[in-house]
Order: structure tokens, then C-alpha cells, then sequence
């Protein structure tokens, strides 16, 4: 594990407790169901639901969460926080894990996360939640993999570069909060960043990335299409980073047709990257309030 992921790591840790002991007496968790035996340690989920909420005779609506960590680290016990939330509100929640880089090379993550839809396919009348009524979400580097399923769902070239079959599933809508989406972007050269994009890259030096076999398959952007849910867009006012990602994502949403909704988080000491998940500050209660708004009207 380099400085970086073990730095993640601890940041992530110091804050677990606070962000993710939420107590919901009425959600039932099944944690780290194996998704893939090929690769039984990275391919894990966790589910959460409420039968309280079920609606009367019918079935849950499913929120799919990836989590983020710069694609070097994360794991999804730490976003069991927002994850538990949006149970409590009457969603299906299926919380995954994937292999990380530089261990793994992209694109592993997206062939996982294939099989995890796989499996949310298979499980559907298991579990009584409703295929048609499905919402992908990711923070960071989980919306950066969120928006590359979502054109691999739809784009045969895509599929066929990273060796992923087709699967019969779609999304009525999408979350993504502050996700990176083109790593032609100046700030990726840049010191702590440099590390995560030439892991995801596999490259050892930047010089490299014009040889990486996916450089033209790590930005989503260039290849979204009138096919891309209706997409929630996450930004907080003092992430300077992956705003000016945002901000492209959302010129092509217009250009190509694409609903989407921006929701900007303002608060002066909770607006910085994946601001949401310090769900203990106002500024992230605001945003969650209107990531579970989002997501009922999405799946009426």
C-alpha cells in the first residue's frame, strides 16, 4: 500500500465511527456476500433494507453504491453511512467492493462491477426489489466508475475493450458526487493526484499515459449519449479538484440531451471533496436530504 492509500486509509478511520455508526433498529444488514468466487477477497457487497418500508405487495427500489478512494484504496464499510440512509428511506441498498489498482489493472474494477450487477440480477426475486426502478451512485473515484458502467451498459466498443458481455440491466438515474471524469485535466498532474491517476493508468511515469492501453477509455465523457440516466451531479464549492470534472460532465449532459440536476454544497467547513459522507455536519445532511429526494422521484 503506497503513503497515499495508507493516508486515505487513516482519514478514512478517524472519521468511521462518526460517519458510519448510524443505528436504524429496522435495517437489516447482510454484509460481505461474495459476488464473484474468482475473485472471493475484492468481489464483496453488503445489502441493506428495511421490510418496514417495503411498499404494500410490491417490491424495493435498488440504490447501487460504489464507493470511492482515488481507485488505490476505500472499502465499502465506509460508506455504510450513506448506504444505511437511503435503507431507512425504503431503498434496496447493495453496497460493493472491487479490486483496487496498482494491485489490480483497470479494467478489473468494471469487469467486478459487471459481475456485481450480475449478481443484483440474479438475487432480484430473492430479495423482492424491482429491476426497473434502479439508481447507480458513487463518490470520487466511485463516480468516475459509476459513469464508466453506464456507457459500458450502452457502448459496445466500450464493452469489448475491457472483455465485459452485455447485460440486461439499466438505471433510472444516476448520483454521482464529486467524481473525476477526464484525465486530460491540468489538476491530475498534479502531487497526490499523480499517484492515483498512474495507478488507475498503470504507467510509472506520466510521460507514459500516451502508451496505456485505455487512455482513451478512462474518460466517460467523450463517449456519453442521449442514453445516460437522468443524473444528479454533486459538487461542493471548495472542491477545487474534481469541480472543473463536473462542470464537463455537465457541458456534455447538455449538448447530447441528458437530464441532469446540480446540486452544490456551499457550507464553509463542510463543502471540501466527497463532503456528504461527514454526515455528522449540516452541509452533509443537506446534500443526503437531497440525494434521497432524488432518488424517489427517479424511481416513481
Amino acid at each position: 500500500m503506497s503513503f497515499l492509500a495508507k493516508a486515505f486509509y487513516v482519514d478514512d478511520l478517524i472519521k468511521h465511527k462518526k460517519a458510519n455508526g448510524l443505528v436504524y433498529p429496522n435495517v437489516t444488514e447482510v454484509n460481505d456476500i461474495v459476488y464473484d468466487e474468482s475473485m472471493p477477497d475484492e468481489c464483496k457487497l453488503d445489502i441493506l433494507f428495511d421490510e418496514s418500508k417495503r411498499p404494500d405487495g410490491g417490491k424495493f427500489p435498488v440504490v447501487v453504491n460504489i464507493h470511492g478512494g482515488g481507485w488505490i484504496t476505500g472499502d465499502k464499510r465506509f460508506r455504510r453511512g450513506v448506504c444505511i440512509q437511503y435503507a431507512d428511506d425504503g431503498s434496496f441498498v447493495v453496497n460493493i467492493n472491487y479490486a483496487l489498482t496498482p494491485k489490480y489493472d483497470f479494467p478489473t474494477e468494471m469487469r467486478n462491477i459487471f459481475s456485481a450487477l450480475n449478481w443484483v440480477k440474479a438475487n432480484a426475486d430473492k430479495y423482492g426489489y424491482d429491476l426497473d426502478r434502479m439508481v447507480l451512485t458513487g463518490d470520487s473515484a466511485g463516480a468516475h466508475l459509476s459513469a464508466c458502467t453506464i456507457v459500458c451498459l450502452n457502448n459496445e466498443e466500450w464493452r469489448a475493450k475491457f472483455n465485459l458481455e452485455p447485460i440486461d440491466i439499466s438505471f433510472k438515474a444516476t448520483m454521482l458526487f464529486c467524481g473525476p471524469y477526464d484525465f486530460n485535466e491540468f489538476w491530475m498532474r498534479f502531487p497526490v493526484l499523480d499517484t492515483m491517476f498512474k495507478g488507475i493508468a498503470n504507467i510509472k511515469w506520466q510521460k507514459d499515459f500516451k502508451k496505456c492501453p485505455y487512455k482513451d477509455y478512462l474518460n466517460p465523457i467523450p463517449a456519453i449519449g442521449d442514453y445516460f440516466p437522468k443524473t444528479l451531479v454533486v459538487m461542493g464549492a471548495q472542491d477545487f479538484v474534481t469541480n472543473p470534472h463536473s462542470r464537463k460532465l455537465m457541458r456534455k449532459f447538455k449538448e447530447v440531451g441528458v437530464e441532469y440536476e446540480r446540486y452544490y454544497g456551499k457550507h464553509l467547513l463542510n463543502s471540501f471533496h466527497d463532503f456528504h459522507l461527514k454526515i455528522w455536519m449540516s452541509g452533509a445532511k443537506k446534500a443526503m436530504k437531497k440525494a434521497k429526494e432524488y432518488i424517489k422521484l427517479a424511481v416513481q
